[in-house]
């Protein structure tokens, strides 16, 4: 969601934006140019830009392999696509697997 706190220009987003595409440059065309995506309407609303240092995406494909490495133009800034993001404190993978988040839990234990 999308919260802006007593006018200030802080913003807390945490967003998931499902679109379906049979290949991966499609979606990407499809992201980079639909207006009313809620990331892009948010933004608008509270006179902000994007900050591809705190923006962070992952697209997910059938096969489960990695689309590290592309790029996303959000509010025309560029946002580059990960094999790993953070959702709510919990780390997944383009697998839409756990096994990083478990990991990281367990260095921290270990490095304790």
């Amino acid at each position: 969601m999308c919260a802006d706190q007593n006018r200030q220009r802080s913003i807390i987003m945490q967003m998931t934006i499902p679109y379906f595409s049979k290949a991966v440059p499609d979606l990407v065309d499809t992201l980079e140019k639909k207006q009313e995506l809620p990331v892009k309407s948010c933004l608008k609303q509270n006179e902000m830009i994007a900050n591809p240092e705190k923006f962070h995406a992952i697209l997910l494909r059938k096969n489960q392999t990695s689309t590290s490495g592309g790029k996303i133009n959000i509010g025309g800034k560029i946002v580059n696509t990960e094999e790993t993001v953070k959702l709510l404190g919990v780390t997944v993978d383009y697998k839409l697997i756990i096994v990083p988040h478990i990991s990281n839990i367990c260095k921290k234990l270990q490095h304790s």
